[in-house]
């Protein structure tokens, strides 16, 4: 009964975000939060395809304490900005939103806070993540772990901060002195916080994701507009369809990909 009531609500909110997000959504654009993800999955999403596999009640559930915990992440970094003084050299950045019309890529970041008299940028994106993913990613054999780690998040967060340094750097007319990227790891399991800091090459990485992509639609739109080709790939019969094997069975449009292409 109760859990009745509970999943109700969260499918509610889901919907009235989904609403929300269509609303501000580009067309033709991708979602920065989206970096890493397979070609095709994207192609969907960019075209609005309706999903065809939406998640169970308990993926759902904990979907729902990120978005808890993310909105009171952003309320700390509104705290912290209402106790800096007029006279203050740190510029906020929360909930902010990035474009990036080249790469036909838009999205939110978390926060980012730029210290104007030292000319240093600092981008934080925060991450809700279970025991096992933090397991692999700072437990004491984290080293053997890598090829099983996605580096989908430093893709993401080096999108957010491509896009931002551009606007500031065309703010200031000068190039910021110093760029650090984190993603801040919060465990579900345990609360528990580790901060990453992300190679600066990341950004480089995260170009070639998103410039290898827009050719990938752009070629096969110019062969079949109507985008049949991409439709008719099979899973693991082209490069990054997926980008990680185990995207598949995650994936909204499962379901779709696997009747297209049959």
């Amino acid at each position: 009964m109760f859990d009745e009531i509970y999943d109700n609500y969260i499918n509610k909110q889901s919907n009235l975000y989904l609403k929300k997000r269509l609303k501000t959504k580009k067309t033709g654009w991708f979602s920065a939060s989206t970096a890493g993800s397979c070609f095709k999955k994207q192609y969907y999403e960019m075209v609005g395809t309706v999903e065809t596999d939406k998640p169970n009640n308990e993926a759902m559930r904990k979907m729902r304490l990120g978005t808890i915990v993310h909105k009171d992440f952003e309320e700390s970094m509104k705290d912290a900005l209402k106790k800096e003084s007029k006279n203050s050299t740190l510029k906020f950045f929360i909930e902010y939103p990035i474009e990036i019309p080249d790469l036909k890529v838009h999205g939110t970041l978390d926060c980012a806070i730029y210290d104007e008299s030292r000319n240093i940028l600092t981008i934080g994106d925060l991450k809700t993540i279970g025991s096992y993913p933090y397991k692999l990613r700072f437990g004491r054999e984290k080293s053997k772990n890598i090829s099983k780690v996605s580096t989908n998040y430093e893709l993401q967060v080096s999108t957010y901060t491509i896009g931002l340094v551009k606007e500031i750097e065309n703010t200031i007319s000068d190039e910021i002195k110093y760029v650090d990227m984190q993603l801040i790891f919060y465990n579900k399991d345990t609360s528990r916080i580790k901060i990453k800091t992300i190679n600066s090459y990341m950004k480089s990485d995260a170009i070639a994701y998103w410039e290898d992509l827009n050719d990938f639609i752009d070629e096969a739109m110019v062969a079949v507009p109507d985008g049949k080709l991409i439709r008719d790939i099979k899973p693991n019969s082209c490069v990054n369809v997926p980008t990680q094997q185990w995207e598949c069975n995650y994936c909204r449009f499962r379901s779709l990909c696997q009747k297209e292409s049959e």
